[in-house]
């Protein structure tokens, strides 16, 4: 059953989130580890009302010089399955929610250059 808040059908734009400013990605946000800046924009991801993954890293070596984390349901896939066949034969949403991280080596830190809030 959907229900109507400020007049926006629910079931249609889906549910509407409310995200405190301090758990907002934002470009220029450093953090000590990758693994603390990815924690970071999931935990934004999750209060927003998504899920997250990880697209693309890049390395030089076996050094991480940059990732790019992204809406688990930002590309459009097309099923395998025969469209006649299968009721839902695309997944995705063409989400554009994302944020890219890469290394500050002189700082050895990880700095957040580019975010999509836009979910």
């Amino acid at each position: 059953m959907s229900y109507c808040r400020s007049g926006v059908d629910q079931e249609y734009f889906g549910p509407l989130y409310v995200v405190d400013d301090q758990f907002v990605s934002k470009v220029g946000m450093t953090f000590n580890t990758l693994e603390d800046t990815a924690k970071f924009y999931k935990n934004y991801a999750k209060a927003a009302g998504f899920s997250t993954r990880v697209r693309s890293t890049n390395k030089k070596g076996n050094e991480i010089k940059n990732q790019l984390i992204t809406c688990s349901r930002e590309e459009k896939r097309k099923s395998k399955i025969f469209p006649i066949e299968k009721i839902n034969p695309t997944t995705g949403l063409n989400c554009p929610a994302r944020i890219y991280i890469h290394t500050m080596k002189d700082v050895g830190a990880w700095i957040i250059s580019k975010v999509v809030l836009h979910h």
